[in-house]
């Protein structure tokens, strides 16, 4: 996206302005919302990486026509889950980890924030590399970059304070961390572009379970 033209970005989001301003634009967003969702998570993500590049004039201007394009659609809620307690859990192996997700969970309620990276406001990988940093483990600042910075794992061993990965159908677009227990249905904590820090249980949720790219650690 970063190479994108300007008088070429302008007409495309001119043309999506146009069709969802006409009756037949309205009925086609209402039935793509998860692909809505989808493309509001990327452009999320490039505003975050044209701040990170200091091209803030540029950040402001795809901020403006985001407003303007996902104004008043409704998207779907992610699924609501009960939250995990650690307190029964006695297995020394992952006391570290469970510390590092206590810390997180600090977190839950936070904004979301392109380009954040403190308690102020959030985006995907700013989420990761603040929680982690507190624990001396540094990662590179953007979803993709993490993921080839970490270990990759296979999905029946990941769990507890290992990252999860998710692509947009041609890079990784998104991460979370992984807060169930070894070998429990996989739920995540990350910053959400509509609700902030928050919870939610992936094997439920349409949306992010089709969108999965793989899953890395950090952890020891």
């Amino acid at each position: 996206m970063e190479s994108k033209h300007p008088k070429a970005l302008e007409e495309a989001f001119a043309y999506l302005i146009q069709i969802k301003q006409s009756t037949k634009g309205k009925q086609i967003f209402d039935a793509h919302t998860y692909e809505l969702a989808s493309l509001r998570v990327d452009l999320e993500s490039w505003i975050s990486d044209l701040k990170r590049q200091n091209n803030l004039e540029e950040a402001k201007l795809i901020s403006g026509k985001i407003a303007q394009l996902f104004d008043g659609i409704k998207f779907i809620e992610e699924p609501k889950v009960i939250d995990i307690n650690y307190a029964n859990n006695t297995d020394v192996r992952l006391k570290s980890r469970i510390e590092i997700l206590e810390f997180a969970k600090k977190q839950l309620g936070v904004p979301y924030v392109s380009a954040g990276n403190n308690p102020t406001g959030f985006d995907c990988s700013g989420f990761t590399t603040y929680v982690f940093a507190n624990y001396n483990v540094k990662l590179p600042r953007r979803a993709k970059d993490q993921y080839e910075a970490s270990q990759k794992i296979k999905e029946k061993d990941a769990y507890m304070g290992d990252l999860i990965f998710f692509s947009n159908g041609t890079e990784i677009s998104h991460v979370g961390m992984l807060i169930n227990e070894p070998g429990k249905p996989k739920v995540m904590i990350h910053a959400s572009s509509s609700k902030g820090i928050s919870i939610v249980d992936i094997e439920t949720s349409t949306y992010w379970k089709g969108r999965i790219a793989g899953y890395g650690r950090v952890a020891q």
